[in-house]
């Protein structure tokens, strides 16, 4: 993997010095009725970075019309723009001029938090094969695993799950991944996230575990899936209260008569 990205990456810097020996002296002379409809270059290159234009991209970095490590009024980098349009080419390119992979902006996420964010897959896979760091979160407490469990965007899901890193990390409210899969009703997400080893006995903020959340909505199948894992049965939330008072709560018959059971009550 490692040569595959170094050739693509040789293959890139190549082609960048082609395009620059053959094309005219000055980004303005070819293009200057784009430019002329923004403000200043630095918005031109935000645009080109949104829109995946590698050429004017390139262009205006290599001929140091703008620091490819400029920010928006809002943190945002080029990468972070290219990250959410999806475009990966882009992105390696902006990796050979030395960026911060990490960088984050004003709410604290990251290229891959954005990526993951908006289901960019692909990004995801790049971005975690060049190093970026899964376990950062935002301003919310959110990973790159959190927003993609919260989009239920599968593809990067199971890229993120993989990277091994920030499983169980817990947001602001106390919630892990598995916390928002039980909330949003994603057994698929669930079961995959409980086999690459996530805790099912973590607490968020009110003392709520996965098998709780899943119990007061009634969801049998993810309250067994849950069960099944190791989840303890007898943990109490803040206010007293079991699985089972969850499911009791709200009228879950099926799911009091199942956790009665495992729980070895009549």
């Amino acid at each position: 993997m490692a040569v595959s990205i170094f050739v693509r990456n040789i293959f890139l810097l190549l082609c960048t010095a082609v395009f620059l020996a053959c094309a005219p002296a000055q980004v303005q002379k070819f293009n200057t009725g784009v430019i002329a409809s923004f403000d200043n270059t630095e918005g031109l290159f935000f645009d080109a970075a949104s829109k995946g234009d590698i050429i004017l991209a390139m262009r205006l970095v290599e001929e140091k019309i703008v620091d490819v490590n400029v920010r928006d009024r809002y943190g945002w980098t080029s990468w972070m723009y290219a990250a959410r349009g999806g475009h990966d080419g882009l992105i390696e390119y902006f990796l050979t001029k030395k960026i911060d992979i990490n960088a984050r902006e004003e709410k604290g996420q990251t290229a891959l938090i954005i990526a993951a964010s908006v289901g960019q897959a692909r990004v995801v896979k790049y971005l975690l094969e060049m190093g970026a760091d899964a376990a950062i979160q935002d301003l919310y407490g959110y990973t790159a695993l959190h927003w993609s469990v919260y989009g239920n965007y599968w593809d990067c899901l199971i890229l993120l799950a993989a990277a091994g890193r920030g499983i169980d990390i817990q947001n602001y409210e106390g919630e892990t991944a598995l916390h928002l899969a039980a909330s949003l009703n994603y057994y698929d997400t669930l079961s995959l996230l409980l086999s690459r080893g996530a805790n099912p006995n973590i607490k968020d903020k009110q003392g709520n575990t996965p098998l709780m959340l899943a119990a007061a909505r009634g969801d049998k199948a993810a309250v067994e899936l849950l069960v099944v894992k190791g989840t303890n049965l007898f943990i109490k939330n803040h206010q007293g209260k079991t699985a089972l008072g969850a499911a009791q709560d709200n009228n879950h018959r099926e799911v009091v008569a199942y956790l009665q059971r495992r729980m070895g009550k009549k």
